[in-house]
């Protein structure tokens, strides 16, 4: 191949080297230097009986018969737990994106199974509105834990603020404080916590209350590097302990993310104000470095994320094209395959700084829109939702291995070599001159008309950097490809079921693995 010719057009075909790339598995790793306890943080449904307005997800009530993509089938759950009893569990987050409770049946099962130093429960207790409905749901909930083959602490954390009170009122939290004071406070396994938000004064009116029934104090924690785990180390900014009479119940607040996969990022003030609180709680909560969970003593772990329709991935480290799912990958190859992209692997061992700097050089917008959108599970998803950007990060990943002496391109292909010798600033300046954008990447395959007017909406809301001449072609794109009634003048006559939109956007952040998919409808 000539030289010349792959430095200015190596952007113009980015799918075809970024699979050249992997499929020469070049790099080195050491699966023992994660070899610690790691951690799982998973959601089990998508659906939400509460759907505050606020919520991380915009989650939902029932809406649609659900499928493998709403929620784990029972094939799901046993791949799920197949993969947390083969990866060093040190401690399983079970959390929102759906309320976790609603999936009664997988929650159990899950709880009893899964072999894990620590399990937590993220929950709104809507189930908790009932006294004696709470009552049977904690019994359930002890009798699996008290059939478990090995021993595990458990925590109910439920959610406490404006938003969730506005929506379901006090009595859940009321009556579980109630319930665990009168029967659940001499369980040694299981405790409840509450989990609320800087700021917010919630928990002044629900010791209001209470304050007749109880004697109850309070006590701020002033220590550094709150931990609310065991051997694995996963801080809570703040906590106090709230007692009523002698049951102790520890509250955390956590600071509140603007999630919003439809910020305009001409807005400057909010994109400000989604940056500085990304980046805070990236590095008070996760130490710049979201994929990996640091341990107490000995080597740091992998923090994974399992999505409800299977898919599985270190946190904030899933791309489009690296996409793992429990249906169909066994849990050693998840983490082979995650250590030997080297895209993956230069996140997971040198940090989100890293990854910012490198992506910034050609795509400083791929990075703001990561995080002003405010969703630390679609960070990945979001700054590499372009292939241009994600073979960038790859060659240059690929380029610093190589000045540590982790890859050996002597046995490499001419094209390989060549590609990897490529200099730091020809590489932007093939990026920068490249025709090739989300818009071509669209519009290649078949049409998918929800796809292009999502797309559209994105772009309308400045989440690319694109000229105006290929915004044109997008619409262009829409309009011949549509009814008549259906055709669109300009980009100010988009319009959208803003519920189904949301949707639609996860869907395409969150894309299910297609194997995973295609088992499914053989297995139907």
């Amino acid at each position: 191949m000539n030289r010349e010719y792959l430095i200015k057009n190596i952007f113009s075909y980015p799918q075809h080297y970024i699979d050249m790339l992997l499929r020469a598995k070049l790099i080195e790793y050491n699966v023992d230097s994660f070899s610690g306890k790691t951690f799982i943080c998973v959601s089990l449904t998508r659906f939400c009986p509460v759907g505050c307005a606020f919520c991380f997800f915009k989650s939902g009530k029932v809406f649609k018969k659900p499928t493998i993509e709403d929620k784990f089938s029972d094939v799901g759950v046993n791949k799920f737990i197949e993969f947390a009893n083969h990866i060093n569990l040190g401690y399983l987050l079970v959390s929102g994106g759906g309320e976790p409770m609603i999936e009664k049946k997988s929650l159990l099962k899950i709880i009893n199974q899964v072999n894990s130093e620590r399990i937590a429960l993220v929950t709104s207790a809507n189930w908790a509105k009932n006294y004696i409905a709470a009552d049977e749901y904690l019994a359930s909930i002890k009798k699996e834990l008290e059939t478990r083959i090995t021993p595990t602490s458990l925590t109910v954390r439920v959610s406490v603020d404006a938003e969730h009170v506005t929506s379901i009122g006090l009595e859940p939290i009321i009556n579980l404080i109630k319930l665990f004071q009168d029967k659940y406070k001499s369980c040694k396994q299981m405790d409840l916590q509450i989990h609320s938000l800087i700021g917010d004064t919630t928990i002044d009116e629900v010791i209001s209350e209470l304050e007749s029934n109880y004697k109850i104090t309070r006590e701020m924690v002033y220590e550094d590097r709150i931990s609310d785990g065991e051997s694995v180390i996963k801080i809570v900014p703040h906590q106090e302990r709230i007692s009523f009479n002698d049951l102790t119940i520890k509250v955390g607040y956590a600071k509140a993310f603007y999630s919003d996969l439809k910020v305009d990022l001409a807005n400057q003030e909010h994109v400000q104000r989604n940056l500085n609180v990304y980046q805070k709680d990236l590095f008070e909560s996760e130490d710049g470095n979201s994929s990996i969970v640091t341990n107490k003593i000995g080597e740091p772990g992998l923090d994974f994320w399992v999505n409800y329709n299977g898919n599985v991935t270190t946190w904030g480290n899933q791309f489009l094209d690296n996409l793992f799912n429990v249906y169909v990958d066994k849990p050693t190859d998840i983490i082979k395959s995650s250590l030997c992209d080297p895209a993956a692997l230069a996140f997971i061992e040198k940090g989100a700084n890293y990854r910012d700097r490198v992506v910034s050089e050609a795509n400083l917008k791929a990075v703001i829109r990561s995080k002003a959108v405010n969703i630390r599970d679609y960070t990945g998803a979001l700054m590499f939702d372009e292939a241009r950007t994600r073979l960038y990060f790859t060659i240059r990943a690929l380029q610093d291995y190589i000045s540590e002496g982790r890859v050996n391109i002597d046995t490499s292909s001419q094209a390989i070599k060549d590609i990897l010798s490529i200099k730091v600033e020809d590489l932007i300046a093939a990026y920068k001159n490249s025709t090739y954008t989300i818009v071509q990447q669209a519009m290649e395959g078949d049409f998918d008309k929800e796809w292009i007017l999502d797309l559209m909406e994105w772009v309308k809301l400045g989440h690319y950097e694109i000229s105006d001449s290929y915004k044109k072609s997008l619409l262009d794109f829409y309009n011949a490809n549509v009814l008549e009634t259906e055709k669109l003048s300009s980009y100010e006559d988009l319009s959208h079921d803003l519920r189904l939109q949301n949707v639609r956007m996860t869907e395409h952040l969150t894309h299910i693995k297609p194997q995973a998919m295609l088992k499914e409808s053989l297995a139907a």
